[in-house]
């Protein structure tokens, strides 16, 4: 019966052992864990308005302006604006009848942003895909339901 004890104990330690360092290899004191450098949505909108996405060590913002003017919009962890190096990219649309538009990505008036023109107006909700270079690397980043203002 001891044996049993002894077995069943160490049992218990080594999967609460376990459980315990998935938590502080997380970064924080919750079950989940992240990829090193998994992108991440957040619940909050950006200073334009948008939808926010973490990547690396960046915050993107993909915001609709007039509904005629996809603006993506570059900052620190911190929400300050950090220009693109890189001048360009490409956003990939997806509407609720499975419809897809490209929109390619040119310089704006702001440093940090880069804005493309379409017609949005009429849209609804759509899902994107942001492709643009950050550090020499290209990044494809997700937006869920992004409203067309």
């Amino acid at each position: 019966m001891k044996k049993l004890f002894t077995i069943g104990f160490a049992v218990w330690v080594v999967l609460g052992l376990g459980v315990s360092l998935s938590w502080a290899d997380a970064g924080h004191s919750g079950p989940e864990k992240k990829a090193p450098m998994e992108k991440e949505k957040h619940a909050h909108l950006g200073p334009h308005g948008g939808e926010m996405v973490h990547s690396g060590g960046y915050e993107v913002e993909l915001a609709v302006q007039e509904g005629n003017t996809i603006l993506v919009c570059l900052a620190n962890k911190d929400l300050k604006p950090v220009s693109f190096q890189e001048k360009e990219g490409k956003v990939f649309l997806q509407f609720p009848d499975n419809t897809k538009k490209e929109i390619p990505l040119r310089s704006s008036k702001e440093p940090s942003c880069l804005e493309g023109a379409v017609d949005l107006k009429r849209a609804g909700s759509f899902k994107a895909i942001v492709s643009l270079v950050l550090d020499g690397k290209r990044q494809n980043l997700r937006f869920q339901s992004v409203p067309s203002r």
